[in-house]
């Protein structure tokens, strides 16, 4: 369970602001204490940035009644105040608001993987991957990724580069400012990020333009053969088959060019030219352009290429 605060300990805000406390601090003293300003708005960032730690880590989110508007309080008892429905935090209600329909709409966030990006100094981010459509417990979800990153610096912006080659490559927009984009560059992305400030990215999904397809990379003469090097021949058809069944779209072939000097069809003596042994020469003596006879010597490897 994921917890900011709740009824053993002194209200988040009221922690998270600074306010001084000390173990053995009468109750009368405790009653009488009131944020400052300062301490109020200092705060309030750090309560929205713990929520939306809150909101995007693995586990199940638990809110204290109040910290969503931000009641203030030390101790049992001032930690238990009834529910302040006037003078609530509005902006933080909206924030966690907001956090709580972007963790319920995105399966990512819930039981996606955890990939560590960052943490030095004032930074720590981390990222939520669903990629090939299963969740961390096996179970079919929607792919989605995002980046969650934060500063708790309470005076500079900082800008860090998070390596996210391993499951990104295109765009990302903020999530609550889709407008504000971070292109991946190099398997990295550059992000700026304000003082007391947390960032959720989320990958843009980009409209496919091909169909992905999956394939073999075979040079035709590696297929089985009676006649030295494979060849277009029943065994080609049979391999074409086999890629049929087994799904596959793509049969990379590699250049069928004559060989040249070297014997590579890299370095061929003709760009244009077939490669003559990778046809089969069974059918050429079904038609009756080969004798039986002519068929035997290729076997035993006696035919000269002169005579092909």
């Amino acid at each position: 369970m994921n917890l900011i605060s709740s009824h053993d300990v002194q209200r988040a805000i009221t922690i998270l602001g600074d306010v001084p406390y000390y173990e053995g601090m009468p109750a009368i003293e405790q009653s009488r204490v009131r944020m400052t300003l300062d301490q109020a708005m200092l705060g309030i960032r750090r309560l929205i940035m713990a929520t939306l730690w809150q909101m995007t880590y693995p586990g199940v989110p638990s809110v204290y009644y109040g910290d969503e508007i931000g009641m203030q309080g030390f101790k049992d008892p001032f930690n238990r105040r009834p529910y302040d429905w006037e003078h609530g935090n509005l902006e933080i209600r909206d924030w966690v608001t907001r956090f709580i329909a972007v963790r319920n709409g995105n399966d990512a966030l819930r039981t996606g993987d955890i990939p560590a990006l960052y943490g030095a100094g004032d930074v720590i981010a981390y990222a939520r991957t669903i990629r090939s459509g299963y969740d961390v417990f096996n179970e079919e979800k929607e792919p989605g990724i995002f980046v969650v990153a934060f500063n708790r610096s309470r005076t500079e912006t900082l800008t860090v580069d998070l390596d996210v080659s391993d499951f990104a490559c295109g765009v990302f927009e903020d999530v609550f400012k889709p407008s504000r984009t971070y292109e991946v560059e190099r398997g990295h992305l550059r992000v700026r990020i304000p003082p007391l400030f947390g960032l959720l990215l989320r990958e843009r999904q980009e409209e496919q333009r091909y169909e992905r397809k999956a394939g073999i990379l075979l040079h035709p003469t590696s297929l089985p053969s009676r006649y030295g090097v494979g060849d277009f021949g029943k065994e080609a058809y049979r391999f074409v088959d086999f890629l049929a069944d087994a799904g596959q779209k793509v049969w990379q072939i590699l250049p069928l060019s004559p060989v040249g000097s070297s014997y590579s069809p890299y370095q061929s003596i003709s760009a244009f030219a077939g490669n003559f042994m990778l046809i089969d020469p069974e059918p050429l003596a079904a038609r009756g352009w080969l004798k039986e006879k002519d068929l035997f010597p290729a076997i035993r490897g006696e035919l000269g290429l002169h005579q092909l």
